[in-house]
């Protein structure tokens, strides 16, 4: 059965430890999210703040 979608995991797809930490998340942890890369526009749509995803991976 698949899961219900909860959230979205949002990476910096130009930072390679976010790339990185995310493909991780995604493959070993069960993580009910879509993992994704985020741009500009997105942010607003997922409510998180430009300063936010600059120094986090957000999961929202």
């Amino acid at each position: 059965m698949k899961q219900a979608f909860i959230g979205a995991l949002l990476y910096d797809l130009d930072c390679g430890f976010c790339e990185k930490s995310a493909s991780f998340t995604q493959k070993y942890l069960n993580l009910a999210a879509e993992v994704k890369p985020a741009y500009p526009d997105e942010l607003v749509a997922y409510r998180v703040d430009r300063a936010r995803f600059e120094s986090a991976i957000p999961y929202e």
